[in-house]
């Protein structure tokens, strides 16, 4: 069972041990879903492995790091399969916020599917959400859950990753988090964790394709030119072949991100 939280109305799965998927899962107390080669990181009561992870939050600022959470939180190992069933006295996973990198959420998601129906929800929290939504649907059909969207411009990293005693994220940035779930965003105001925002469907669809778009410009041309990300801003300024080229990769991802749009209304 997952469980009980007093921070929001349902309860919550995270699927993604990362930075980000441990900063959300320790500040909204939700259950972490984690892989086989993460059970030697688990509590251990009496010499076994129990059914909880420590996770350690660190503040980064200017001056020094400073520890400002450090929680018990329960976890899931999951088998990596897509044949997984579903445990004995479990209701099911009700919501996933799915924190994986992009190549890695749907192979996740895989050992995950015995526990979820088309009344779950995933809340796609990764790089790459629009395609990943795409990629659950076309896989999953007629039994695909409730999918939503969101984004965050909170940064974090892992620190002291081989500890065996647990996790440690450091919050090195305090950002917004941005979604269509009303609960989360509810749980985030309440979680404190930077800024929170609730947007429409297509709003958040919109916010997606920009920063699709910022990435279709910057990675290219920083590549082609040698340059930095913050270089950019200033040859585009100073160089009208690359304001050209600028244009003509904005004209195209809004040609593309219109008809996408459009077509989920």
């Amino acid at each position: 069972m997952a469980a009980k939280n007093t921070l929001h109305t349902f309860p919550l799965h995270v699927l993604g041990s990362g930075s980000i998927g441990l900063l959300y899962a320790s500040a909204l107390q939700g259950t972490v879903l984690l892989r086989r080669k993460h059970e030697p990181k688990l509590l251990r009561q009496e010499g076994k492995a129990s059914a909880f992870v420590r996770v350690n939050i660190f503040r980064d600022t200017a001056s020094s790091m400073s520890e400002v959470k450090s929680q018990i939180l329960p976890e899931t190992i999951m088998d990596e399969s897509d044949n997984c069933s579903q445990p004995k006295n479990d209701d099911g996973i009700q919501t996933i916020l799915l924190c994986t990198k992009a190549n890695d959420a749907i192979p996740a998601l895989a050992g995950v599917l015995g526990r979820i129906n088309e009344k779950s929800r995933i809340i796609i929290l990764s790089n790459g959400g629009l395609a990943i939504r795409d990629e659950i649907t076309k896989k999953l059909g007629a039994r695909s859950p409730i999918i939503e969207l969101a984004t965050t411009t909170n940064g974090a990293y892992l620190t002291n990753e081989f500890d065996p005693l647990g996790f440690s994220v450091v919050h090195a940035g305090i950002g917004s988090t941005y979604s269509s779930n009303a609960d989360f965003i509810r749980a985030v105001r309440r979680a404190r964790i930077g800024g929170a925002v609730l947007l429409s469907n297509v709003d958040m669809n919109v916010m997606l394709w920009k920063k699709i778009a910022v990435n279709c410009v910057i990675n290219p041309i920083t590549a082609m030119r040698g340059v930095k990300n913050g270089q950019l801003l200033e040859m585009i300024k100073s160089d009208s072949e690359i304001r050209h080229l600028v244009d003509e990769i904005l004209i195209e991802v809004s040609n593309v991100a219109l008809a996408e749009i459009n077509t989920d209304k």
